[in-house]
């Protein structure tokens, strides 16, 4: 019992003292969420870019397409 007391005043310290634990994992969710989606983002833009910067650096060597 004193162990699952312990674990769950570690976890509120984890969530900087929230005043309701399960408040701060939702927002900890949510948060993770808003993360990801914002990673997706920054990976689609370096995808393009790369993309676009294979193409321009394309030569043609007796009919042939070599990325270089």
């Amino acid at each position: 019992l004193y162990a699952k007391e312990d674990a769950l005043v570690e976890v509120k310290n984890l969530l900087n003292n929230v005043p309701d634990i399960m408040q701060g994992v939702h927002r900890l969710i949510a948060d993770n969420e808003e993360m990801k989606k914002e990673l997706q983002g920054y990976v689609k833009e370096k995808t393009v870019q790369l993309k676009q910067r294979i193409i321009e650096r394309k030569e043609v060597v007796n009919g042939v397409h070599l990325f270089r």
